[in-house]
């Protein structure tokens, strides 16, 4: 269960800031699974770099 005070206090940090962030995820678990999926996309990017560069041209 979410505590409402922390998500508001959270959001209001958000918006009070000078450099907000695109993206807030709100949560432990919002946190570990989305932290997940972008180390496993940057695993696959790292496995198809040669291929991925070799497309560059001069």
């Amino acid at each position: 269960m979410g505590k409402p005070e922390a998500t508001v206090e959270a959001i209001l940090k958000v918006v009070n800031s000078e450099n907000p962030p695109q993206r807030l995820l709100l949560g432990k678990i919002a946190y570990h699974v989305v932290n997940q999926v972008y180390k496993n996309r940057l695993e696959e990017i790292e496995a198809w770099k040669e291929v991925s560069i070799a497309t560059h041209g001069h």
